[in-house]
This record gives structure tokens, C-alpha cells and sequence, in this order.
């Protein structure tokens, strides 16, 4: 039977104009329970979907990828759609994004590689999308002139987005609209919200606090951006091998093409608050006592685990610090590969990398006090996931930048 799928490309202003946000259906509260979690008062609605499409080849790296998600998850709850992932099946040609799992039983060319998403393979509402394959639905995305387009599929309405297209119109729009601001109107739609929490927003909205909403957004996020059950174990066990103490201080240092781009001006400023202005003079990079120089001795720590993509230089420049305190440990000698795994042919080996980056970051995620910047998206990723909500406000777990960052983008670019 033909499917009659009608197309409509529409501008990504009338996506943020007020008129395409519908209004979300306010649940009764009772006085008694009020603080339990809004999720079950929210039905799912098929209606109104978010389909977002991954990159399907690994030139961006883990965090990119998982950067891309949230933001994916933060502009599905802004419309009010209910999220999907693409999710294709694996084919024998086929160059899975995190390489191949030795477990034939999770057969995945995308992020349910790893990260327990609302997959297109199971998801409820998945079965009214229209019956495109990988190729079609990137095909359809890739000669659309928009960021967004919208098309009707059984009845459904579709916003479909994915990979840079997404990440490049996040911070220009999405993040400066009025109904953005408006947190009360969309947070619900996060899931797993509570009374409280939307008092806390409402109560940034009308002043009466300065608190960083975005810090908000961010705790409401953490919670939905897990791994995948069925690799809990296998980081657990890794983690067991590093016995880590209890309590220790985490240091990311992200150096190699950050420092042709995002990095170049943070380091420009750090050299310049030191009265180095000429560059032949200076190393090209923030050194590893800039970030030594943020912990505090005999209160933070002692034992400091450094995750880089430049351990030879670290190590040389553990050497030259003098009578520190800091007992340092490189991430780099525990893993199981080294080199990157953008660069990796070998697609066990590449798996086997992945692994090794997913250990790193839940080393720098459960830290006591991190040390790192948000210039990259290691560091953006693991500040949201740092943040949480306690009895009445968001709250971000010791988090230090190295040298001249902006908070305000930890969820963006």
C-alpha cells in the first residue's frame, strides 16, 4: 500500500515563533504528595515527535556525540515532542560510530551503542514514523535547506534534526527565544520533574532569586543520559581496577586540535595574564600547573587523576613541579588502547577505545573537585553531569575552570 507522506520544509524561525509551541496540559496538584516527580502526570504523546538522527560515522568523538544527545533531549522537551532516536540496524557494511561489542546481542551502528536512549527499535511511539530506512531519513535531512524540517507521517507530526545542523543553530536560537526563558512553560516536559523544581524556575523568572537557570536545566538533564545497562558492569569493573580512594580530585586536560580552535583564545589569555604576549615565548598550550595552581593543599584531595590527550608532555611536566603535595595518576596508562579512535581502522580496537574514554569520564564525573574548562565537550559533558538538584535548588558539585571560561556554555555549542 503506497504511504502518502507529505513533506513540509518549514523555516527554523517559525520553529521558535510562539505560535508552533503548543501549550503544555498543566496537572492537578494535590496538597498532599506535591513533590513527587510530574512524569506519570505527562501521558505520552505520539502525536508530536522529535526524531533526532545521530552522525553516522565517528569524526566527532564520544563527547561530541553525547553533547549532541542532550541537546537533542533539551530541544525535544522545548516543543513539547516526544523524543526518538534513530537507531539502524547494524548491516554487515556498516562502520558502527563506537565499534564493534564482542556481545552479539546488541547490534547497534549508533548511540544505543552506548547510552540508553528512546530507541527508533522500541520505542511506543516509533511505529508511527513513516517507513524510511537510515538512508532515506539522512537523505530527506541533508537536501532540506533548514536545520529542522517537518514532515506528517500517519497522522503524525515530525520535527526531524540531527548531528551539526542541530549543534550550530542550538546557541543562536534555541537558547536566546522567549519560550525558552519561560522555563515554567517546557521543564515538565524533561520528565521526572518535580513541584518544587518548577517553583525553583518559576521563581527565577519572577526575580526573586539570580540563581543560573541553566544550572537547572542541566540537573533536570543528568538524570535521563545514562550508559547502557548492559555496560554498567563491565565500567564497574573497570573502575574496581584503578582502586580509586574514596575521595580524589580529577584534572581534564585537553590539549591536541582544541588548541587550533576552541582553546586558542583561553590560552592566549592565560599567557597574557602572565605578561607573555608574544607566542614565540610560551608553549602553545595552558600548562600543567595552571590547573595544580586551582586545588588547595591540605583541604582538597591529595591524590589527582589527570584523563588528556597528551600524556608524554604531562608526564615531563609532573617531573618539574617542585615539593608538591599531589599524588598524580594518568588515566592514559590504564587503558586498554591508546590513540584515537576517529583514527582507528581496527573496529574491535575502536570498541575497546570507547570503553576506555566511558572510564574516564565517570572517573572525572565522581570526583570530589574537578579541575577542567568548557571549551571542549569532555568538559561541558561532565559539568552537566556533576550537576543535581538537592532539596531546593540546582547544584553543581566542585567544579573548577583552569583559565578565562564562560559558564553559560556548558549546555551549548
Amino acid at each position: 500500500m503506497a504511504i502518502l507522506v507529505l513533506i513540509s520544509v518549514i523555516s527554523l524561525q517559525f520553529f521558535f515563533s510562539e505560535t508552533d509551541v503548543s501549550p503544555i496540559i498543566r496537572p492537578q496538584w494535590s496538597k498532599e504528595g506535591d513533590d513527587h516527580s510530574l512524569a506519570k502526570a505527562i501521558p505520552l504523546d505520539c502525536s508530536q515527535l522529535f526524531l533526532y538522527l545521530p552522525r553516522d560515522i565517528s569524526n566527532n568523538g564520544i563527547c561530541s556525540q553525547l553533547q549532541n544527545y542532550i541537546l537533542a533531549f533539551h530541544v525535544a522537551a522545548t516543543f513539547h515532542r516526544t523524543l526518538i532516536v534513530w537507531d539502524p540496524i547494524i548491516e554487515p557494511t556498516a562502520r558502527p560510530v563506537f565499534g564493534c561489542s564482542p556481545d552479539s546481542e546488541h547490534h547497534s551502528t549508533g548511540l544505543s551503542q552506548i547510552l540508553d536512549v528512546p530507541s527508533s527499535r522500541r520505542h511506543t511511539c516509533a511505529s508511527v514514523l513513516c517507513p524510511f530506512n537510515h538512508s532515506e531519513w539522512t537523505r530527506l535531512l541533508s537536501s532540506s535547506t533548514n536545520d529542522f524540517f517537518n514532515l506528517t507521517c500517519h497522522g503524525a507530526s515530525v520535527m526531524v534534526s540531527g548531528g551539526r545542523r542541530l549543534r550550530r543553530q542550538y546557541l543562536q536560537r534555541l537558547h536566546e527565544t522567549s519560550q525558552q526563558k519561560n522555563y515554567t512553560q517546557w521543564i515538565s516536559s524533561i520528565g521526572g520533574v518535580t513541584l518544587t523544581q518548577i517553583q525553583w524556575f518559576q521563581q527565577i523568572q519572577e526575580q526573586q532569586q539570580d540563581d543560573d537557570p541553566w544550572l537547572g536545566v542541566a540537573a533536570l538533564l543528568a538524570p535521563h543520559i545514562q550508559w547502557q545497562p548492559f555496560l554498567q558492569p563491565l565500567i564497574a569493573h573497570h573502575l574496581q581496577a584503578f582502586h580509586l580512594p574514596q575521595s580524589y580530585t580529577a584534572l581534564h586536560i585537553r590539549r591536541g586540535d582544541k588548541l587550533k580552535r576552541e582553546a586558542a583564545a583561553m590560552v592566549r589569555k592565560y599567557w597574557a595574564s602572565r605578561g607573555e604576549s608574544d607566542p614565540r615565548n610560551h608553549s602553545n598550550y595552558i600548562p600543567l600547573e595552571a590547573y595544580v595552581a586551582q586545588l588547595d593543599p591540605g583541604k582538597d584531595p591529595s591524590h589527582v587523576y589527570i584523563a588528556t590527550d597528551d600524556p608524554v608532555t604531562i608526564r615531563d611536566e609532573i617531573k618539574q613541579l617542585k615539593a608538591t603535595p599531589w599524588t598524580f595518576h594518568l588515566l592514559a596508562d590504564r587503558r586498554l588502547q591508546s590513540g584515537h579512535m576517529n583514527t582507528e581502522p581496527d573496529c574491535h580496537v575502536r570498541y575497546n577505545m570507547t570503553i576506555d574514554a566511558m572510564v574516564d569520564l565517570e572517573v572525572m564525573i565522581r570526583a570530589q573537585v574537578f579541575v577542567g574548562e568548557l571549551n571542549s565537550n569532555w568538559g561541558r559533558f561532565i559539568h552537566t553531569k556533576r550537576t543535581e538538584f538537592d532539596s531546593t535548588k540546582a547544584v553543581l558539585r566542585d567544579f573548577r575552570i583552569v583559565s578565562g571560561d564562560n559558564h553559560t556554555l556548558y549546555l551549548g555549542q
